[in-house]
């Protein structure tokens, strides 16, 4: 149950980030690319990458998918797709500080999120899967290894037609730190 709540929480951050149209973290930045490219949904473009992850990850790291992967991984497209119906009347209101209030509250969420599902060692979301493998290869923290994540991610986005927006770059570079931050209040 506590990585379902992570999963929604992670979602409803997500969904507020596309609210305040001002960029997506890279890994939805690149989801995004993937909606346009393929002509579905946000959500369903995330649960296609996040399940390809979790697939290539099932058989070449094992020790790094659990349940909580398999939550997460099939899990938060869904659930992105739920928040952004529920959300959806908010579409386009608001002037500078609405948006700002998307952006920070958003954020906040998907830190929030990560900080609290990586030590239940669950398993990991695909992000982490990639942003753990390799912090481990260079003997890095957590956060170094996501924003290496991050800048592959945002060039695989822009290679498909999508460039970053402000809330990318601020992901890229302040996300990672904010979630070891965070993380050490959550110790079980």
């Amino acid at each position: 149950m506590k990585i379902m709540a992570a999963v929604a929480v992670c979602a409803a951050g997500v969904a507020l980030l596309v609210l305040a149209d001002w960029g997506l973290d890279p890994l939805t930045n690149f989801e995004y690319a993937l909606s346009r490219k393929l002509h579905i949904s946000l959500g369903k473009a995330s649960m296609l990458f996040e399940g390809l992850t979790f697939f290539l990850f099932f058989f070449s790291n094992r020790k790094l998918v659990k349940f909580g992967s398999f939550a997460f991984c099939f899990g938060i497209g869904p659930c992105i797709d739920f928040w952004g119906y529920v959300f959806g009347f908010l579409e386009g209101q608001g002037g500078f500080a609405f948006r700002m209030g998307c952006l920070l509250l958003g954020s906040l969420l998907i830190i929030l999120s990560f900080a609290y599902y990586i030590p239940l060692n669950y398993g990991l979301q695909s992000l982490d899967m990639y942003s753990v493998s390799i912090a481990s290869l260079l003997k890095k923290q957590y956060g170094v290894g996501l924003t290496i994540t991050y800048c592959t991610l945002i060039l695989l986005a822009a290679l498909l037609g999508v460039r970053p927006g402000v809330v990318t770059f601020v992901a890229t570079f302040a996300y990672g730190a904010a979630i070891d931050g965070v993380r050490k209040l959550f110790k079980w």
